[in-house]
């Protein structure tokens, strides 16, 4: 941790070693469009971690939400491919699914915080593997809560008139990774989210999400493949949004506060010293 300038200080970084390159310096902390290239150049500089990582969201994606929907199936109609079910049998089959698209959403939701965390630790210059897509997973119940209320607000807010909805989505965008690496809970989350977003930076979120989505959506153009290269960019450039507001010497009041090291004491069976003349 010695080659950390010091005004980052403030800044939490996992204990560990550091790449040849060590940290990205941050950019302002604000919104800014600039985070989608630097997203993109995190995402082409190491296509062999990001590709791989694509893959393996699908791949987990498909393996829960398959065996679910059969097994609905089969528990509600007897055969995973129903024939005139009754009006009954539907219905219980809609509130098994709904049941289930909770869960799937839960996983999924994890996964995506976990590329977010990917992300992060790249600016950090911290060593990233595959298997930190699940780094997210130890808070899977705090990001369980987030994402169900995350989707709930948000969706009130589409309901009233679809502004509020856009402002939200914006707003608290920064949710999963202040649950993964703040510790904070679900509402201490979402609140510090909006704190940083107040104002026209919500909706600056909002345009910049929305622009990084269409560019990870131009891989669907290359019949789907090239999502495995360009999915990563939005996710990314959260974790660069992130990275501004809460690595930068001017994001205070964003910042963590310092960590507070315990003094070391003497070593054991070192005799006390007297304390008087």
């Amino acid at each position: 941790m010695a080659q950390i300038p010091p005004n980052w200080s403030n800044y939490y970084r996992p204990p560990g070693q550091w790449g040849p390159g060590g940290p990205l310096p941050p950019g302002p902390a604000e919104v800014t469009i600039d985070a989608i290239g630097i997203a993109w150049n995190i995402t082409k500089s190491d296509f062999g971690l990001w590709v791989p990582t694509v893959f393996l969201v699908i791949v987990i994606n498909y393996a829960v939400s398959l065996p679910f929907n059969f097994a609905t199936n089969l528990l509600v109609y007897g055969s995973i491919f129903p024939f005139n079910p009754s009006f009954e049998q539907q219905m219980v089959a809609l509130g098994v699914s709904l049941i289930g698209s909770v869960i799937i959403q839960a996983v999924t939701y994890a996964l995506h915080a976990g590329m977010m965390n990917m992300g992060l630790k790249k600016l950090e210059g911290a060593p990233t593997g595959v298997a930190d897509l699940f780094s997210a997973f130890p808070k899977f119940l705090q990001l369980f809560a987030a994402g169900f209320l995350v989707g709930l607000v948000t969706g009130v807010g589409f309901v009233l008139l679809i502004v509020p909805g856009l402002y939200l989505m914006g707003a608290l965008s920064l949710t999963p990774l202040l649950v993964v690496r703040q510790n904070l809970g679900p509402i201490d989350a979402m609140q510090r989210s909006m704190e940083i977003m107040k104002g026209g930076r919500a909706f600056a979120m909002f345009g910049v999400m929305f622009v990084a989505g269409l560019c990870s959506a131009l891989g669907a153009c290359a019949c789907g493949i090239g999502m495995l290269f360009t999915l990563p960019i939005f996710y990314c450039t959260v974790a660069v949004t992130y990275y501004n507001f809460f690595a930068s010497a001017s994001a205070y009041p964003y910042t963590m506060p310092p960590i507070q090291w315990p003094t070391p004491g003497p070593p054991p069976g070192t005799p006390e010293q007297p304390s008087g003349p």
